[in-house]
């Protein structure tokens, strides 16, 4: 996602070629020893690391080193986060018809808007978000939902960085749902 400086033009433009490595572990375990047959409790989650780059374009790579001589010549794939991690608790009873579980996420700051020239790049930064729901049948045909999103409500925020200061591009709640 780039913009063009002279015009203010939003616009995208795919690279030739890009480098993206990444490696997942997951982990899920019943709790066995805290329940039985007719209920478990379980415990999970997953980390990934991403390893992204792209090369910058020859004349914007120009435009960056007038103002930093020492800027590097790569920089992270737009939109990918160098790491992402999940973990959930949950409940079942089957005899209920009863679930329950609780899920927290993050992914790491990753380029939202790339920006032509000297001007630093825009990133997002890390969310933490909570989230809960439970489910009870109501019967065969029916069933009951409650959920909870993004329990936390954090401050959603996108910034860049000049001369090692980080400079707020645009903040804001997306509320509790």
């Amino acid at each position: 996602f780039n913009t063009k400086a002279q015009n203010n033009e939003l616009t995208w433009r795919n690279i030739n070629q890009a480098t993206i490595y990444g490696a997942e572990l997951e982990i899920k375990k019943n709790l066995n020893f805290i329940s039985n047959s007719r209920n478990s409790f379980s415990l999970g989650g997953n980390v990934s690391y991403i390893y992204s780059e792209v090369t910058i374009d020859p004349q914007e790579l120009q435009a960056i080193r007038a103002s930093d001589p020492t800027a590097s010549s790569t920089r992270p794939m737009f939109g990918q986060s160098p790491y992402i991690l999940n973990v959930f608790f949950g409940y079942k009873n089957d005899s209920l018809g009863f679930s329950a579980n609780i899920s927290y996420n993050v992914a790491g700051s990753k380029i939202a808007l790339v920006v032509m020239g000297a001007t630093p790049d825009v990133y997002s930064r890390p969310v933490n978000q909570l989230d809960f729901n439970i489910n009870k049948n109501l019967g065969k045909h029916f069933k009951m939902n409650f959920k909870a999103n993004n329990i936390l409500n954090p401050i959603v925020k996108k910034t860049y960085n000049y001369q090692s200061v980080d400079y707020i591009f645009n903040s804001y709640k997306n509320g509790i749902t």
